[in-house]
């Protein structure tokens, strides 16, 4: 029986956060009917590491004890992921997490798509001069070359400014990760390890260009442990609603973004901030194959507010109201596509009667989604406790409800992906 998280490989896998650190029961259950999608029942950021009250290593061992009690049998993985710092590298690979996911967003060049030619050549000379491509003559190995990057799928070709502009996004960053990646496999010395290394909060979207040329240069650096990359894809991630965009232009850009990952890997595709997005999972279901790692977190904060809207109606709407007057904050709107008319026009939460508004509608779903944060680090209810404590004691009261809500909350994302 396989307790203990472990490397998970070449697997189609699916990531649950669990900001309260208590949803792994639910998580297990829903995973334990879908034996073809490999778990990870531990992913967690540096900073939700103390938001939780739980270090590394400790999250670590509480939830090897839930899956042991469980009965769990199959291989998980457990997630460090967000991690933008030695310090944080260290901690994770101390605590035994198993994949590494390396945010490298902070040296994406992402203004590299504004630049005219002049500026674009005064970046691309201070890269050279700092050594991004020494004893690389890398316009020879780029510029005219034919990549053939899958069947049915045109050879991909830089001409100089589409790879200047690459170079300009994600030069520094593959410096970064080969950094970081060598510390991360120091740490982990001596037991398997997967590393991620993720795009994905810069604010550029991730071109089929850049992503080629920035994986060539992980794969010249020879990343130790590489499993996936994270990339900010075509089209709105938003935490908690379903995809809002081009879903054909979001297809046919994944196309070619798995045929690049066939061609300089095989490695992952990793989709952060990926759950709800029903209407693409059986198109990422079907051209990911196993070639895929979905990042999910939010989601079962969210369903555990719905425990909380159907057994503590008066929590749920002291939540709901301290989440909509941080409405005019705009770091927590900019999480979410909602214009300032669409918040005017939420009402305040009532006891018990909420539960639709809030959770089943995208602008309560997305509001809550984006507060979350807040509200466990700084909500306090009326009667002066804090929210994050009474939400615990909330739903672990009534845990066999919320399993029961994840089980199912999770079964529909699984059974879509498998749709394709």
């Amino acid at each position: 029986m396989l307790n203990s998280p472990s490397a998970i490989g070449m697997r189609r896998s699916f990531g649950f956060g669990d900001w309260l650190g208590l949803a792994t029961t639910g998580h297990v259950l829903a995973a334990r009917q879908s034996p073809e999608i490999a778990p990870f029942f531990l992913q967690r950021t540096p900073h939700s590491w103390d938001q939780a009250g739980k270090a590394g290593r400790d999250s670590i061992r509480d939830t090897v004890e839930i899956v042991r009690s469980s009965g769990y049998s199959q291989a998980w993985g457990a997630d460090a992921d967000g991690l933008d710092s030695i310090e944080a590298i260290y901690q994770a690979s101390a605590s035994g997490y198993t994949w590494l996911s390396l945010d490298v967003s902070s040296s994406v060049g992402s203004d590299a798509d504004l630049l005219d030619e002049s500026a674009l050549r005064e970046r691309v000379a201070v890269l050279e001069a700092e050594g991004a491509f020494e004893g690389f003559d890398w316009k020879e190995y780029y510029i005219g070359r034919f990549f053939s990057v899958g069947h049915r799928i045109n050879p991909l070709q830089f001409d100089e400014e589409d790879l200047m502009r690459a170079a300009v996004k994600y030069a520094r960053a593959t410096l970064l990760a080969e950094k970081w990646a060598l510390e991360a496999s120091r740490g982990c010395a001596g037991r398997p390890f997967e590393i991620e290394i993720s795009v994905a909060g810069a604010a550029a979207v991730t071109t089929p260009l850049d992503h080629l040329f920035l994986a060539l240069e992980l794969q010249r650096r020879g990343i130790p442990g590489l499993i996936a990359l994270g990339l900010h894809y075509e089209g709105q991630f938003i935490p908690g609603i379903d995809f809002q965009g081009d879903a054909k232009k979001f297809e046919d850009r994944l196309k070619i973004h798995v045929g690049i990952a066939k061609f300089a890997g095989p490695y992952k595709l990793s989709f952060h901030h990926a759950a709800d997005k029903f209407a693409l999972y059986p198109v990422i279901g079907r051209l990911c194959g196993n070639m895929l790692h979905l990042k999910t977190a939010s989601t079962s904060y969210l369903e555990a507010l719905r425990v909380v809207a159907r057994t503590d109606g008066p929590l749920f709407a002291e939540i709901a109201n301290f989440s909509r007057s941080r409405i005019n904050d705009p770091a927590l709107m900019s999480r979410t596509l909602l214009t300032g008319h669409q918040l005017a026009v939420l009402p305040p939460a009532r006891d018990g009667e909420d539960e639709d508004t809030y959770l089943d509608h995208l602008t309560g779903r997305q509001l809550l989604a984006a507060t979350g944060p807040v509200v466990l680090s700084e909500g306090v209810s009326s009667g002066g406790h804090s929210f994050r404590n009474r939400l615990r004691e909330t739903v672990s009261r009534r845990g066999d409800l919320y399993a029961e809500i994840l089980e199912r909350h999770f079964l529909r994302h699984f059974s879509l992906l498998n749709a394709g």
